[in-house]
């Protein structure tokens, strides 16, 4: 973009261009790179929803290269009770870069009980 936009500057400079040609042509030139650079819109998240028995619902997304950074700051008391129900926080970090590689979406975890329902879901291209 640096490059095209003083290439654009010497054009108008030099008389090649008008200035309002050159402003039309760097509005081009942005909006080009826009359509070609990925949003982080286009990013996977991790999606997790959480709902109780009267209709309460909570739902936290964050992208999922968050969500794997966060594994690595897993209190160990958290860490300890996955690992006495035989889960490691290896475990949970091949599930969740796993499922990121995977294309479209995937649920991770669904669990239901009378409490309510939580659901674990990969989203995004």
């Amino acid at each position: 973009m640096e490059a095209d936009r003083l290439k654009i500057l010497q054009m108008v400079e030099d008389g090649k261009l008008t200035p309002d040609e050159g402003v039309r042509l760097m509005d081009a030139v942005r909006r080009r790179l826009e359509r070609e650079t990925p949003s982080r819109s286009a990013e996977r998240h991790l999606r997790v929803s959480v709902s109780g028995p009267a209709d309460e619902e909570a739902t936290v997304t964050v992208p999922l290269t968050l969500a794997r950074l966060a594994l690595r700051f897993l209190p160990r008391a958290a860490a300890n009770a996955l690992e006495a129900e035989g889960i490691t926080v290896a475990d949970l970090a091949d599930l969740v870069t796993n499922a990121g590689d995977a294309a479209g979406s995937a649920n991770l975890l669904e669990f239901e009980s009378r409490a309510g329902r939580v659901v674990v879901r990969v989203e995004g291209p």
